[in-house]
Order: structure tokens, then sequence, then C-alpha cells
């Protein structure tokens, strides 16, 4: 997929002469971004250029929608134009100037999709019963049933007045010819604003979005060591000779066990537990017992068909999410020791898990009430767990 790709997509690109890892994996991150942004302007652009031009001779062919330049304009010779209606004690006034009559098909439409607001009543000049519509939701919506029976008759109404002559106003021919048009702009530009816009705060020097998905105090290829857009088994032997540093210290005090903290957010960012949606067989399989780190990574390392698209929306999601919870920390001023421990459960909704490296692990229930009772055993004379 495009934009934002998970951390462990395992597709290799042939570097670039001249150029670093880091700066090949920002430079191609970059090129997507404008390419996506590129995309919304070449069609708001084009929408443009169509609405002017192109779309109103091609929109005429089919429905006549368009407006006719006038003979004088083109230096040709005028034409009788069309009938004049003549009213008593006033100038006789062309049928192109008058007022257009309402049409039964777009007061249908109307009504069908926003009769909840009165858009029919609007269309067809009730504004009192327009208005009265909009502030009772069509009186509890009982008002739209009755109106579904009566839009002929408001019609009638509202054409009494028009002459014979006067034809309709074609609304509901340009209603179908333009709205799919505008709904397929309006949405490409919403879809392409969620995929690319936290990538592009990243980009800018924003936010940083790796960081705030992951929850951890820096970066995460920062905290590994690696460049930007490493791949997973890079990442893998940075983490683990990371943690083996931690681990086979002299002493294991505060700091480090706030460094193994960390570390294990990053494992999470890389493998996917911390911002992965599980699937619900894996929740009912996996509720009270807690997850190895082999299966978390054969599931991050198959990205292939279906599993890929929906590892990328939840990474998607993610992005949000973190650029959400950096933005509310920064309206509201929260303290730094709350947002941490905010940071350290986030993307722990599942049991404790299990890791090879981690100091201490919590047993499942199971073993909880087997031991309850018990003494414990002296671990004098023996090895230590880790």
């Amino acid at each position: 997929p495009f934009g934002s790709r998970p951390p462990y997509s395992p597709t290799p690109v042939a570097p670039m002469a001249g150029l670093s890892g880091a700066q090949e994996a920002e430079l191609n991150e970059l090129s997507e971004d404008v390419m996506g942004f590129l995309l919304v302007v070449v069609g708001l652009v084009l929408s443009c250029f169509c609405c002017r031009g192109v779309y109103r001779r091609c929109c005429c062919c089919c429905c006549g929608c368009c407006g006719r330049r006038s003979p004088e304009s083109n230096g040709e010779k005028e034409e009788p134009g069309p009938p004049k209606v003549r009213y008593t004690g006033k100038e006789p006034v062309a049928v192109a100037h008058l007022r257009h009559r309402k049409e039964l098909s777009t007061a249908y439409a109307l009504w069908l999709c926003s009769g909840i607001y009165g858009g029919h009543h609007f269309y067809l000049e009730r504004l009192v019963h327009g208005f009265l519509t909009v502030w009772s939701l069509n009186f509890l919506s009982i008002g739209w049933f009755i109106d579904g029976l009566l839009i002929p008759v408001y019609v009638n109404a509202a054409n009494r007045f028009a002459p014979d002559q006067v034809s309709s106003d074609g609304s509901c021919r340009r209603l179908c010819c333009r709205l799919p048009s505008v709904l397929g702009l309006w949405l490409g530009a919403m879809i392409t604003f969620f995929i690319f816009t936290p990538r592009v705060l990243h980009n800018v020097g924003v936010v940083d979005i790796d960081q705030a998905v992951a929850g951890t105090e820096r970066n995460p290829y920062d905290t590994l060591g690696v460049p930007r857009g490493a791949s997973h088994e890079e990442a893998m032997a940075a983490y683990r000779k990371q943690m083996r540093r931690v681990l086979l210290g002299p002493v294991c005090n505060s700091k480090c066990e706030e460094e193994k903290k960390q570390l294990d957010l990053v494992l999470d960012f890389f493998d996917g537990a911390g911002w992965k949606r599980e699937d619900e067989e894996e929740k009912g399989k996996d509720e009270g017992l807690s997850r190895t780190r082999s299966s978390r990574r054969e599931r991050g390392r198959a990205p292939g068909g279906e599993r890929a698209w929906d590892d990328w929306t939840d990474f998607v999601n993610a992005e949000w999410r973190g650029l959400t919870d950096l933005m509310r920390e920064r309206t509201s001023g929260e303290e730094p020791e709350r947002r941490e421990r905010r940071r350290r459960r986030q993307g722990r909704s599942g049991g404790e898990r299990e890791r090879s490296g981690s100091a201490t692990t919590a047993p499942p229930s199971s073993v909880k009430k087997s031991r309850r009772g018990k003494r414990r055993a002296s671990s004098q004379g023996k090895g230590s767990d880790l």
C-alpha cells in the first residue's frame, strides 16, 4: 500500500548512489507524500477546468443543461427570439426571462435525501414550512411520510402562476450530471487527507509520528540506533544488541528498568503488538493468556494479501490515535509523569506478555491459584532466573 508503511514492511529498495539509508528512506517518504497531495491538486484543477469548459460541453450533449451563447457575441445575425408573454397593463416579457417551473423528480430526490431537514420545501420556496421542518426535524419525522404523499400538491402550487409556455428548470438533470463528479472529488480528497496528513506532519517536523505510535520517550529508530526505514531484521538485531547490553550490566537500577520498558515498547512497535488490531479469533484464544514474542513476530512478518492491507489500515489508524493524543497533551498541558504512565499502557490491551529478555514476568492466573497457601521454596543456592 501507499502512504504510511508499517515498520516491518519487507519491500527492499535498491539504494541510491551517494545517499545513506536514512536519507533514502526520508526521500522516499517525502516523494510519496508529495505525489499524494499533487493528485488532490490536479483533481481540483481538472474539476475547475471541466466545469468551465469541457465539462459543460459534454454535459450539454446528454442533458442540455449548459448555457447558450448569444448570437451577437459570435457575430451572427440575431434570430427571432422566443415568444413573449404579455400581462395586463405591463410590457411583454420573453419566456426565457420568466421563472421556470419546478420539477417533481427534483422535489422527490430532495425529499428522499434531505426530507428530515426540509430540503424539498426550500426548493419549492416554502420557506416558513422549511424552517419549521429544520427546527422540529420535520415534526419528529412524522411529516416526512406526510410530505411523500403531498409533494405533487406542493409542486402544483409552486407552478400555479407560471405560464404554460415556460419549461422546467432542468434541476434534476443537472443534479444527476454533476453530483457524481463532485462527490467523487470530495471523497478522494478526504481519503487522501486521512492517509497522508500524519506522515506529512512527521516529515515537516511538526510531530514525531513514530514516537507517538510507539509511546516512547524517543523515536524508536533512534532508540535502537538504526536508520529510518530499516528492515525488520535490522531492527531486531539492534534490539537484541541493546537488550543484551542492558541485561548483562553489573547492576539494574531504576534507570535500567526504565530502559528495558522503553525497549519493550520499541519491540511492540516493530512487531505490531502495540498498534495492530487483533482478530476476534485471536482475542478469544489469547484472552487471559500471554502471547509469546515469536507468535507476534510471525504475524508481523506476514504482510501478503489481505493481511497487508489490514496491517496498513491499522497502522494509519494508530498514527491518527497517536497524533490526536499528542495534540491533546499539548493543548491540555498534561504533566510529564502522567503522560509517561499513559504511554506505557498504550498497546497493552491483552494479558501480560512474556518476553525472552525481560527481568520479571507475571504468571498466568491458573498458576497463581495453584500457589495460594503454599510456602515458596528458598532460592538460596540456585541460579538467577535471568
